[in-house]
């Protein structure tokens, strides 16, 4: 928002070059080449050397001599859920903080030749020890309930062609505060609905510790690097008036502070100090820049090749407001909401919730359809004036299309997914929107000489307006005489004068010289002041 209002005060002032407009081609194509090269770099090596993102813990209900044979009392050991009065035991232990979270998954094995399509009533309970004592047997254990045993359905599906049904979570706990948890579980129904279910394999999936201080300090490194841009970049843009700073470098200043959010800063306190208060305060910043970016994707390409200045407020800016002020009050809220109560409730799974708000779903849809059937309109009109834009248009018309569809790919291959399923997935991800910016602030810094340049612009409007104050307009000035043309032009050139002491004023330590400017000006004072009177 506050990248927005200042354009109705002239913000799309195109008087200042850019670093941009000062590179070649060539340059341009090398700055992209040494970024590529540095992304897949990152990317690769992180990818093959660095720490699976995930730990499973396969254990199945019971175990038989034999790979495949049915449960036979007399020769293997386990329970056999098939009947409804059996209930397994499945302890998990060796938990730390690192470790951030555990899902407990269920695949059941079909022992009959035909699919499965079913509601399975779980009967399951999760207890914990606060107190763990090395080398402590479980029966010696005080437990504690964390939930007690709770019925609850699951959806059981089953193909023909498969011998396991597709795998169904159970609970899961996002804040562990805890080394040692215990579960009972139990499947109920009619006997003759349960004669189909073989062994039952249960995976404990959770996040890597080595992963999980990879992240970390990937995360932190991410944030160091936005924040250095945005120093930087106000840095070399502070000597400019803030009208002397185009369309994109005032939207740059809002983007780099909400990447800063994107790159999680809160993520050692959401592993190290778990609480429902850290998880859903990460998940507004991370929603947070996603509404900026989707904003200033709509602005810069519906803006492309107009005068912002020109553009009324409410027919131009309120409906973008209103479109992505939706999507992020619905996003916010609603990720929000499902991240509080993931941490409170093992049991709580947020898609069937979605599932059961038709309206809000709906709702939701239909804030997405519109948004992308409204870019896509804007890139097809864009595309068609791709030829009488200028070259920074469309350097950032055709970077910003690579990025978006790179994203949308990403969506459809479910790198948006709550947990990161690879370390290829999570790198890639956070590189992508860190690096996109990064080029762009490397591109829109002002150039070299724009400071020299606002110095002495500032200068000559003073002298161009004291000019016109004592001599008139340009027409006024033909009909003075010669010598009142004189004083104008050595007015105008004590100015410079002073113009070039300001802008370099170390350029010379000749001390005769700064008397020099002051004696002229001090001349240039008594003509004003002689043309004051013939006026």
């Amino acid at each position: 928002f506050c990248a927005i209002m200042p354009a109705l005060d002239s913000i799309l002032d195109r008087q200042l070059a850019i670093k941009l407009d000062t590179l070649s081609r060539r340059q341009i194509a090398r700055i992209f080449l040494i970024w590529i090269i540095i992304y897949l770099t990152i990317l690769l090596l992180g990818g093959l050397l660095g720490p699976k993102s995930l730990t499973e813990v396969h254990t199945p209900s019971y175990k038989c001599p034999r790979i495949g044979q049915l449960y036979d009392p007399s020769q293997c050991t386990g329970v056999d859920l098939s009947k409804n009065n059996s209930i397994f035991t499945l302890d998990m232990s060796d938990f730390n903080r690192r470790y951030e979270f555990f899902y407990l998954y269920m695949r059941i094995e079909n022992i009959r030749e035909y699919g499965i399509e079913m509601e399975m009533v779980v009967n399951a309970s999760l207890e914990f020890d606060p107190i763990d004592l090395p080398n402590q047997d479980n029966a010696n254990r005080k437990w504690r309930t964390l939930f007690p045993p709770t019925q609850f359905q699951r959806t059981v599906h089953c193909d023909l062609t498969s011998d396991y049904c597709d795998s169904i979570l159970l609970f899961k706990e996002k804040s562990l505060q805890y080394k040692v948890y215990r579960s009972h579980i139990q499947l109920l129904s009619n006997s003759s609905d349960l004669d189909w279910i073989g062994n039952v394999d249960f995976v404990l999936q959770r996040k890597n510790p080595a992963f999980s201080s990879f992240e970390i300090g990937f995360k932190y490194a991410l944030c160091a690097a936005a924040l250095a841009f945005l120093v930087g970049f106000l840095k070399r843009m502070n000597p400019l008036r803030l009208k002397d700073w185009n369309f994109e470098q005032k939207w740059l200043v809002s983007l780099l502070t909400s990447l800063i959010g994107f790159n999680d800063p809160l993520c050692g306190f959401v592993v190290y100090s778990p609480s429902p208060l850290w998880a859903s305060a990460s998940v507004m910043l991370q929603v947070s820049f996603f509404a900026a970016l989707m904003m200033f994707w709509l602005i810069a390409i519906d803006a492309m090749n107009r005068d912002l200045s020109t553009l009324p407020f409410f027919s131009f800016y309120f409906p973008k407001i209103l479109l992505i002020g939706s999507f992020w009050i619905l996003t916010a809220g609603s990720f929000t909401y499902f991240a509080y109560w993931e941490n409170v409730d093992p049991l709580y799974d947020w898609q069937s919730e979605v599932q059961s708000y038709g309206i809000l779903k709906g709702f939701g849809i239909a804030v997405v359809s519109i948004y992308l059937v409204w870019f896509l309109v804007l890139v097809y009109r864009a595309f068609k004036e791709l030829r009488t834009l200028e070259y920074r248009f469309k350097l950032f018309y055709t970077f910003t299309l690579v990025v978006v569809l790179t994203m949308l790919g990403g969506i459809l291959a479910g790198t948006l997914a709550p947990v990161d399923v690879s370390t290829f997935q999570f790198l890639g991800y956070h590189l992508l929107f860190n690096f996109y910016l990064f080029i762009l602030t490397i591109f829109y810094l002002p150039a070299v000489e724009d400071l020299r340049y606002t110095y002495e612009r500032d200068l000559e409007e003073e002298t161009e307006d004291i000019i016109k104050d004592l001599y008139g307009d340009a027409e006024e000035l033909q009909t003075f005489n010669h010598e009142d043309r004189e004083d104008a032009s050595e007015l105008e050139a004590a100015w410079h004068a002073i113009a070039s002491a300001d802008v370099n004023p170390h350029s010379s330590d000749d001390e005769s010289d700064e008397d020099e400017i002051q004696l002229s000006a001090e001349r240039n004072s008594r003509h004003q002041s002689s043309s004051l009177q013939k006026i």
